[in-house]
């Protein structure tokens, strides 16, 4: 994969930006890269100037493309944002108003709609997700200073396992999530919904996808229940006091066994059990 442009990060930060967010920004950086362009170049009176007139130049070429290149990347992105909130949302209407939308829907659209549903909660979204039907993390969510990923599954016949929740579970603590969601359209294992118990995870099947749908088309928004993110249960080191992460014994009498590491480590070897 190509490594992403300073281009495709402004994209980025448009369609992640909220619309008039990302228009004051492009505005703001086109009269501050247009008025870089205007810089007089110095007046050369010797060797010793050359080096402030290959800088002052350099500058005057960035903000002379960049005038038009930042503005242009940072407006395209935020229509791009805005109109896949949109589609989101048209999803959403169009599956509460089909008794059986949700079973219609590709695994791109299931995406969509866990992320409109969520919005609708007040979260800010960020959808990773539109690579292959099983991405990983597909949606971070945020709501003032806390974080939480989403794992969306499009499985109509099997039911989703431990591996899948696990692989959330690593990837909250090497993100420093404070909590993670699984959203299905069909179920969970047994073994999944154990494995949650005592965790910041939460487990979202396709049954509680319909009744919150359904809730809302009946006019019962603000009653609705919610998809509460459950309280932080990554613990702190007992000998640092830094956040610890899910690892696997490697050898040893616990060879293959989970625990919880240090984040410092080598420098730090507090463990605990999982």
């Amino acid at each position: 994969m190509a490594k992403p442009t300073v281009m495709d990060d402004l994209f980025a930060l448009g369609a992640k930006l909220p619309w008039k967010l990302s228009l004051v920004l492009a505005i703001s950086s086109a009269i501050g890269l247009h008025q870089l362009s205007l810089i007089d170049p110095p007046i050369v009176t010797g060797p010793q100037d050359l080096s402030n007139v290959v800088f002052i130049q350099v500058g005057r070429f960035i903000g002379l493309v960049g005038q038009y290149l930042v503005p242009a990347a940072l407006l395209f992105g935020a229509l791009a944002g805005f109109m896949q909130r949109r589609r989101g949302k048209n999803l959403l209407t169009q599956t509460r108003s089909q008794s059986n939308g949700l079973s219609t829907l590709s695994w791109q659209q299931f995406e969509q709609l866990v992320a409109a549903i969520f919005r609708e909660q007040g979260f800010q979204v960020e959808e990773r997700g539109g690579h292959g039907p099983d991405g990983g993390v597909d949606l971070v969510l945020k709501k003032g200073t806390e974080k939480y990923l989403v794992q969306c599954k499009h499985w109509r016949s099997i039911n989703v396992g431990v591996p899948v929740v696990r692989e959330l579970y690593g990837a909250m603590a090497a993100e420093s999530a404070v909590g993670g969601f699984v959203a299905t359209t069909g179920q969970f294992t047994a073994d999944a919904k154990r494995f949650v118990e005592g965790r910041n995870i939460q487990l979202i099947d396709g049954q509680q996808i319909r009744k919150q749908m359904n809730k809302n088309n009946i006019g019962h928004r603000h009653t609705q229940a919610k998809l509460t993110p459950l309280r932080p249960a990554i613990p702190d080191c007992p000998l640092c006091t830094k956040p610890m992460v899910s690892r696997v014994a490697k050898k040893g009498a616990h060879s293959g066994k989970q625990f919880w590491g240090c984040t410092n480590f080598p420098a730090c070897r507090g463990t605990r059990p999982l």
